[in-house]
């Protein structure tokens, strides 16, 4: 690019900057602001209104910004109580219980394990499914 061109180009952009300053309505300054409550009398709204005629950017900001503004505020869920709740919305969801099999499934590994354990002296062994293996697990107190 020539020098003459760069000069051009960095002129249209000052241009496009500043026409936005000017286009702005002039206020007057001379005249004296009279209180709110003189000038306008109020207005009895009647009970079944037409929708608004504010811009619905104004809207927008005004309800983003009070969803930025608000304090948060967390539950405090138990944790079993939080499974529960998901599996019975899933529930509700798919109207089947996609969770039984797999507590039915840790259902009998308890039972299997309680049934299995064994004792002698003062060690209790217990087994543990991991891994598609069945471990024993010895605990002693001292």
């Amino acid at each position: 690019m020539s020098i003459n061109t760069k000069r051009v180009v960095i002129l249209a952009c000052m241009l496009t900057l500043a026409i936005p300053l000017y286009a702005q309505n002039e206020v007057e300054y001379t005249k004296e602001a009279k209180p709110v409550a003189e000038t306008e009398a109020p207005v009895e709204k009647p009970l079944a209104e037409a929708p608004s005629t504010a811009p619905i950017k104004e809207k927008t900001i005004n309800s983003f910004l009070n969803f930025i503004n608000k304090e948060a505020y967390a539950a405090v869920v138990d944790k079993e109580e939080e499974k529960r709740m998901l599996r019975e919305k899933w529930k509700e969801l798919l109207k089947i219980d996609i969770f039984y099999p797999y507590f039915k499934a840790k259902e009998i590994e308890d039972w299997v394990s309680d049934k299995a354990k064994i004792e002698f002296f003062n060690i209790k062994g217990r087994p543990k499914f991991e891994d598609e293996q069945i471990k024993y697990i010895f605990k002693a107190k001292f």
